[in-house]
């Protein structure tokens, strides 16, 4: 999925922010590549006890990959992981839409995200993240009306 070092790239990378673009890239990258993959987040994130339990190491991973970028600086410091899967879901409508007409679209509208996570170019938000609760009951009524 991230090439020959796996999962463990991003934080091998000496660059916490080439780690961390790295990572979205390579989860994104994915996404593109696998039709089906992409359907089924577009759709929404999977509600399944099963599949959430099974990705918990994922989300850790991703946790770490998130807070090494932040450490060193680059990555802002109120993205929170729940943005991430926000971000991923945003994406997948990109990717989804775009896939048979400019199957590399995805990767310019991806270029404006990053820049607008930067550290040096963040500004104050009113709004909060999105709590993991809150997260939760999106899925839920997602996966209620499909």
């Amino acid at each position: 999925m991230f090439g020959e070092r796996g999962l463990e790239a991003p934080l091998e990378d000496p660059s916490p922010w080439g780690g961390f673009v790295g990572y979205v890239e390579g989860l994104f990258a994915l996404q593109a590549e696998d039709r089906g993959l992409n359907d089924a987040i577009a759709q929404g994130f999977p509600a399944a006890t099963e599949l959430n339990e099974a990705s918990r190491p994922c989300l850790r991973h991703t946790e770490r990959v998130i807070e090494r970028a932040k450490e060193g600086g680059r990555l802002r410091a109120d993205f929170e992981p729940q943005d991430l899967a926000v971000l991923i879901w945003a994406m997948s409508q990109v990717i989804r839409q775009s896939m048979d007409t400019a199957p590399r679209a995805w990767r310019r509208c991806l270029r404006f995200f990053l820049d607008g996570l930067r550290a040096d170019a963040a500004h104050s938000l009113a709004e909060p993240a999105l709590t993991q609760g809150q997260m939760i009951r999106i899925v839920e009524r997602s996966a209620a009306r499909d």
